[in-house]
């Protein structure tokens, strides 16, 4: 019967020591949280403020050089423009011989194929 009282005050104690740890294991969690939400706060207040600067910058710009334009000599045009021979090149006779094939079905001779166009 000792025994059991001596677990058991052993056991309170334990329970009692556990108890406010958890409160200072909150406490702590509970100041990280603060300070991690005021430094992401102010890291998102400083990121708005770079781009309403930049708006600004980007407006100004837009308003001191909207007059400006460039001259480009049709030499320079021809060098950018793409010709359609670049772009667009003929199909190749086999693959055009290949479409004459019926789709789908092996070459089986004696085999009927229906009509191609």
């Amino acid at each position: 019967k000792k025994a059991d009282k001596k677990a058991d005050e052993k056991a309170d104690e334990k329970k009692a020591e556990s108890k406010p740890d958890i409160v200072a294991e909150y406490d702590l969690a509970l100041k990280k949280y603060e300070t991690d939400k005021t430094k992401y706060d102010a890291d998102v207040k400083a990121f708005e403020k770079k781009i309403e600067d930049g708006q600004a910058e980007a407006e100004k710009l837009n308003k001191r050089f909207a007059a400006w334009y460039y001259v480009i000599s049709d030499e320079n045009v021809a060098k950018l423009r793409l010709k359609r021979d670049t772009i667009v090149k003929d199909k190749d006779k086999e693959k055009a011989d290949d479409a004459k094939t019926t789709p789908g079905l092996p070459d089986i001779p004696g085999l009927k194929k229906p009509a191609t166009k």
